[in-house]
This record gives structure tokens, C-alpha cells and sequence, in this order.
């Protein structure tokens, strides 16, 4: 059995699929770091009033996320039982 070949076969295969996979990996850290400076750039030119109120917002659409979690944690388990209880286990 002969040895399989990636999609384009290039001389050095491995070495070249490496170094592929090395650029790919340091073009979305270079990505991930414009964004972050984007973030920083934003926050820079937002006064503190802005701030308090997002985090604010941040704050109250977590509890409600919470709150929805924990319902549909509660309706789960509750659907779960049922099946148990109606399986005779």
C-alpha cells in the first residue's frame, strides 16, 4: 500500500502542510488582536456614563439568561422524569 497523499501534493507534503496550518493559525490570532484593539479603540472614545449603562444592560440580560436557563433546566429534568416514571423504571 502506497502512502496517502493530502489534497495538493507539494514537495516537502508535511513540512508545507505545517506551515500552512502555522499561517492559518497566526492570520486568526492577527484577526482576534485587531478586534481587541477595535474593542479598546471604542472604549477609549465611550465616557464613563456609557459604561456604567452597558454594563448595566450586560447586567440585566445575564439574570434574564439565567432565569430562562434555569426554566428550561427545571423543564427538562421534569420531561425526563416523566419518561422514566412512564417507562416503569
Amino acid at each position: 500500500m502506497g502512502q496517502k497523499r493530502p489534497l495538493f501534493y507539494l514537495p516537502g507534503g508535511t513540512k508545507v502542510l505545517i506551515a500552512i496550518a502555522t499561517g492559518l493559525a497566526v492570520m486568526a490570532r492577527l484577526k482576534a488582536a485587531h478586534q481587541q484593539l477595535k474593542e479598546v479603540a471604542t472604549a477609549l472614545s465611550t465616557t464613563p456614563e456609557e459604561v456604567v449603562a452597558a454594563a448595566s444592560d450586560l447586567l440585566a440580560k445575564n439574570e434574564v439568561l439565567k432565569k430562562q436557563l434555569k426554566a428550561a433546566t427545571k423543564a427538562l429534568m421534569a420531561q425526563q422524569a416523566a419518561q422514566v416514571l412512564a417507562s416503569g423504571q
